[in-house]
């Protein structure tokens, strides 16, 4: 009787493992045929001529959380410790980000 049990057990946790495998192989199918868009994505953003991406679409231009306006130059991008952002319109009026985290600086590489 105990190994029945045992047994009854094990193929439940058999089945079970069986049944995550199945769904991690679809995931895993999923990603990949994302991944290969963003690919594919990513060679159409790029100049043929130089490899280098050409100007960035406005979905890749950050937006400010407080104005909800695209942070695009002249204005100065800020960023706290956590790497959330803010534009220099509005960095004067927020002491600390929605984090909590103080605002340490300008975050250079964003504006560019």
């Amino acid at each position: 009787r105990m190994i029945e049990e045992h047994q009854m057990k094990l193929n439940d946790v058999l089945d079970r493992q069986e049944n995550e495998k199945d769904k991690n192989m679809k995931d895993l199918a999923k990603i990949q045929i994302q991944k290969e868009k963003l690919q594919t994505q990513l060679q159409q953003r790029a100049d043929p001529q130089s490899g280098q991406p050409t100007n960035p679409p406005a979905s890749l231009i950050p937006e400010c959380p407080i104005c909800m306006e695209n942070m695009k130059p002249p204005l100065n991008i800020f960023s706290c410790s956590n790497g959330h952002l803010i534009c220099s319109d509005c960095r004067p009026q927020v002491d600390k980000c929605h984090c909590q985290a103080v605002y340490m600086g300008r975050a250079t590489a964003m504006e560019q």
